[in-house]
């Protein structure tokens, strides 16, 4: 869907791992939501 848009594979995984990053740092911290 995302390639329709114009989005790359490069960029496709740069969100993903952002998000992931995202998602790691609040378990990290301990509290399921964001503060």
């Amino acid at each position: 869907m995302m390639r329709r848009f114009g989005f790359d594979a490069k960029w496709r995984s740069w969100i993903r791992a952002f998000v992931f990053s995202g998602n790691l740092s609040v378990l990290v911290n301990g509290s399921p939501t964001e503060e």
